[in-house]
């Protein structure tokens, strides 16, 4: 059985500021599977004030449920660039739950282009939720809660075809959007059109972040050689991997490798 798409975030690799400030974890929720990649954690190791200034969000196709502690909001939020030198202040405390690409639209019916570089409120699509009583937990009882609020929110809802896509695109990779529009079925608009609705991107856009990871999960899984990487994802040549692996993570191929020695 081929491993489905799991896309990696590693702030704590990239920015030494980041680990030094902040724990990152990620868990896997068997009983969300359907709906939500893992649900993860960012929470101070430090108590006085300060700020993360060069933090790294990757793109990786998905919209996540946020939960910012400071400032007490939650909601829905995606990317479909990688956000560089992002800031943190610290003491923080976000929960986050990284939904399967698709999985947005499934869950509240709205075209994934709405919380696409934006940050839609969760207050706006599900009013079942006591905020106030939730920002009052402690960090223990509050990801029980937004658990639990995830259950309710995949509460009686199927999983569709676009769920299961990201899945079956990252094990057979298409070269190009010709062989994506090939592969399933439909013309360039229908699939432009229907990206935008389910994913909030477009069809070269899946793509790109799809090579990326794929690249990434070679690299940080403990292969240590861009060649072999390179291969796997058929890259035209080596300037164009390393070009677009500059621009999806802010490093070179090499850099990241040196990283993890």
């Amino acid at each position: 059985m081929k491993a489905p798409y799991y896309p990696i975030q590693i702030p704590y690799v990239l920015s030494k500021e980041f680990s030094k400030a902040i724990c990152y974890t990620e868990d896997i929720i068997a009983d969300l599977n359907d709906f939500v990649i893992c649900v993860w954690k960012m929470s101070s190791r430090l108590n006085e004030p300060s700020i993360v200034t060069n933090h790294v969000i990757v793109a990786d196709g998905c919209i996540d449920l946020v939960a910012d502690f400071r400032y007490k909001e939650i909601g829905f939020a995606g990317m479909s660039k990688t956000k560089f030198g992002d800031k943190i202040k610290i003491p923080s405390l976000y929960i986050g739950a990284r939904l399967k690409a698709g999985a947005f639209q499934v869950i509240t019916g709205l075209d994934a282009s709405v919380a696409m570089d934006n940050f839609l409120p969760l207050s706006k699509v599900y009013k079942g939720f006591n905020q106030k009583n939730f920002f009052e937990e402690d960090e223990s009882a509050a990801k029980e809660k937004f658990i639990e609020l995830l259950k309710n929110l995949i509460k009686d809802k199927i999983p569709n075809e676009y769920i299961t896509l990201f899945d079956k695109l990252y094990s057979d990779l298409p070269d190009t959007t010709k062989k994506l529009y090939d592969k399933i079925g439909y013309s360039p608009k229908q699939c432009q059109r229907l990206f935008d609705k389910h994913f909030g991107l477009t069809p070269q856009m899946v793509l790109s972040v799809l090579r990326f990871q794929k690249c990434l999960s070679v690299l940080v899984g403990g292969e240590s050689n861009p060649s072999e990487a390179l291969e796997q994802v058929n890259y035209y040549d080596q300037a164009h991997f390393a070009n677009d692996f500059k621009k999806h993570i802010g490093i070179t191929p090499t850099d990241l490798i040196k990283l993890y020695k």
